[in-house]
């Protein structure tokens, strides 16, 4: 996957379960270049791509000190096609338990502020009130910071 225009990239909406590293400064590439994630899980990386105007608009009304986050990058790895929040768990678990070291590596890259997983059903299905255990045990595990 290449670089791409985040904000307007319509497969990072929708259902399906993904895992999300963000960070200022974070070198998304230079990750790439080094992890053995298998390329088809990378849904898409770079800048966030806030428009320039509104990056001004921002800084003009809140100050300069908050310029540093229109220099966020994101990477998004798809963990699960599913539309059920049953099988993204159940998915998004199998794929922590078999990447789980790469993951932690990623949990403390250069600049990785967040690493979070998101499910999210296709047919408005609510979320479990509780995650699995071992999906959130394995989380932990990963050094994720958010599970959604």
């Amino acid at each position: 996957m290449q670089e791409s225009d985040l904000l307007n990239n319509p497969a990072l909406y929708g259902h399906g379960c993904v895992l999300s590293a963000f960070g200022n400064g974070f070198d998304a590439e230079l990750f790439l270049s080094q992890t053995v994630f298998p390329p088809e899980v990378v849904l898409a990386y770079g800048k966030l791509g806030f428009p320039e105007q509104f990056k001004q608009q921002v800084i003009e009304t809140e100050g300069a000190e908050l310029a540093g986050l229109f220099e966020a990058t994101i990477l998004v790895l798809k963990l699960s096609q599913s539309g059920v929040n049953a099988v993204q768990y159940e998915e998004a678990a199998a794929f922590l338990e078999q990447y789980r070291g790469e993951i932690l590596r990623l949990s403390r890259f250069p600049k990785v502020e967040q690493v979070n997983l998101r499910c999210a059903a296709a047919n408005r299905e609510s979320a479990e009130a509780r995650h699995p255990d071992k999906l959130l045990a394995l989380a932990a595990e990963c050094g994720l910071t958010g599970l959604m």
